[in-house]
């Protein structure tokens, strides 16, 4: 669930009330409450470090399953030292890298709209 949180902040997401979901390498797939079967996993009970990811592996994150603004992430480090990257330990979740605009989830383009 923190890791949903962490891309959500990392895109400007400000509008949170959809499902999201994870597709992991080995195809196990991690929804927000848990799937409509009993045998899906919920982000909000499954510990990040217990999926036992590298440095280099792979997985979706999906938001809004209704939309699907699939998001391919990829493992970039672990363990990683919060003072040697940023100077000091950030109180929430940071950005490493991006490009590009953020756009607005709802495709607005001006204050208007």
């Amino acid at each position: 669930m923190e890791l949903a949180v962490a891309i959500d902040y990392g895109f400007a997401r400000w509008d949170l009330g959809h499902l999201h979901a994870f597709r992991m390498p080995d195809g196990t797939e991690y929804v927000l409450g848990g799937g409509e079967d009993d045998a899906t996993p919920s982000t909000e009970s499954t510990r990040l470090g217990l999926l036992e990811l590298s440095q280099g592996a792979e997985f979706e994150y999906v938001f809004d399953l209704g939309d699907e603004w699939v998001h391919r992430c990829e493992v970039r480090g672990v363990d990683v030292d919060p003072q040697a990257e940023f100077g000091d330990e950030p109180a929430g979740p940071v950005p490493l890298f991006g490009w590009g605009a953020i756009p607005d989830q709802y495709g607005r383009s001006t204050p208007e709209e």
